[in-house]
């Protein structure tokens, strides 16, 4: 139903109705998530995106699809939080979650361990990256990128770096030193860690990542020895390091 202009029901929608398994409800200029909603216990794919949903996600919703729930898409709206307090995501089977472009505050949210591409770029998220997030090392794609996140990067992301395909977390205020340990197997193509405050040197462990296309560290406060080492990634096709403290020859 996605691309329609809906005008959805507030009637009281009684649970023995059909249950979707997906459902698409995308750039339906939705003002907020519809009531029926509630009653679907066995959705697997829910599209949202792309509407005019705001202020909170309410706790009802938070139970939808709790057990079934594979695929989750709320971009593009405008929604500030949860109105729960979560530690972690409800949605224990999800495997796609995105949560980009809206007006998400507070810390990061911790997407369930099942979770495989996680997107929350582009909202105005604070405070530290938890902890928590290493036990989520089933990631792929990982994007917290345009947000105001501080602190260290956790040194976690090199040690599950042989499932992560994309980490970009461009635009924060991340301070500290890259990961240092990289990991044989590592499967990294994208790593973006531009326009943030970070500092020492490049980690040469990142020689592990023999698939990595793109490495953009631009905008940092990095001090070291120009990394002609690099030249052993065969597949680097974009390397962006400007705006740093590199010194030395550019070449052996």
């Amino acid at each position: 139903l996605s691309g329609n202009n809906l005008l959805v029901s507030k009637e009281n929608i009684n649970s023995t109705h059909h249950k979707f398994s997906n459902l698409l409800l995308s750039s339906c200029n939705l003002h907020e998530f519809p009531d029926f909603l509630k009653a679907q216990n066995k959705l697997q794919y829910l599209g949202l995106s792309n509407n005019n949903i705001e202020g909170k996600i309410p706790k009802w919703f938070c139970n939808v699809g709790k057990g079934t729930l594979q695929y989750l898409d709320l971009s593009f709206n405008l929604l500030s939080g949860f109105e729960q307090s979560l530690k972690v995501l409800p949605w224990k089977f999800i495997d796609y979650l995105d949560l980009r472009s809206n007006m998400l505050q507070g810390s990061l949210p911790i997407p369930p361990l099942s979770t495989s591409y996680f997107f929350a770029s582009n909202n105005n998220l604070t405070g530290k990256i938890p902890q928590m997030i290493c036990k989520v090392n089933s990631l792929q794609v990982l994007d917290i990128s345009n947000n105001q996140l501080i602190g260290q990067i956790p040194q976690c992301f090199s040690h599950f770096s042989n499932s992560l395909l994309v980490l970009n977390m461009r635009n924060n205020c991340f301070q500290g030193n890259l990961p240092k340990s990289f990991m044989k197997g590592c499967s990294l193509m994208t790593l973006d860690f531009s326009h943030n405050q970070i500092q020492g040197k490049i980690p040469q462990s990142l020689v592990q990542c023999q698939m990595l296309e793109v490495l953009n560290l631009g905008n940092n406060n990095i001090n070291d020895a120009f990394p002609f080492w690099l030249q052993s990634l065969p597949e680097l096709r974009i390397l962006v390091l400007r705006t740093n403290g590199f010194h030395g020859p550019i070449w052996t």
